[in-house]
């Protein structure tokens, strides 16, 4: 389908991508007809275009993060099994990095490259989003597993001016593709995309 309308979708800093998608298509006079973001999130410093505020922001959110983090861990047994696994994850990462060099920990832990997430980086140190007249649907987990200065429309309020039609989904960010869970955000996905694209935005 070249010429459109498109359906795109991402979901965590995929939906930021897709988001710039949408935008580059408008620009180009193409028509994007649903703009899926599953429980992505538009961090504070994406709203800034000067590098040094953009730093000091970024800072400031990763400092309330560790401390939203260290009390989310041990809010409930759920949470607390999460997070030891992912320090586990890390110790494990680390122990392969000293045995067998960055390249070949990140192959056998994620079967990917490092590079792939240097660049992910980078992109998400110095990316500015821009606001645009483009209408989203954000699909939200019900469940606060990291910290955000908007909880409620995860900063996209200011950023997607066509409006947003908000979709809650039971469970947290890393289970959103996993059952129960999953389920229902196609059964959602499949009404959006059968909707007209103008109800229900606020």
């Amino acid at each position: 389908n070249p010429e459109g309308p498109y359906a795109l979708g991402g979901f965590s800093f995929g939906g930021i991508i897709a988001f710039e998608m949408a935008k580059q298509l408008k620009a180009e006079g193409k028509k994007v007809k649903i703009l899926a973001l599953f429980d992505s999130y538009v961090y504070p410093h994406f709203y800034y275009t000067n590098p040094f505020v953009k730093k000091i922001v970024l800072t400031l959110y990763k400092i309330s993060q560790l401390i939203y983090m260290a009390f989310n861990m041990f809010s409930s047994v759920k949470n607390f099994k999460r997070r030891y696994g992912l320090l586990k994850l890390k110790f494990s990462g680390l122990v392969l990095r000293l045995k067998y060099g960055k390249e070949k920990q990140y192959q056998m832990q994620f079967n990917r490259s490092p590079k792939i997430d240097e660049i992910h980086g980078l992109a998400f140190s110095r990316y500015n989003i821009i606001p645009q007249d483009i209408k989203v649907d954000l699909f939200r987990s019900t469940e606060n597993i990291y910290f955000a200065h908007d909880y409620n429309y995860l900063g996209w309020k200011k950023i997607a001016l066509g409006g947003i039609r908000k979709h809650l989904i039971t469970g947290n960010h890393s289970e959103m593709f996993l059952s129960p869970a999953v389920e229902k955000v196609g059964n959602i996905l499949q009404k959006v995309m059968d909707s007209d694209d103008s109800e229900n935005f606020k």
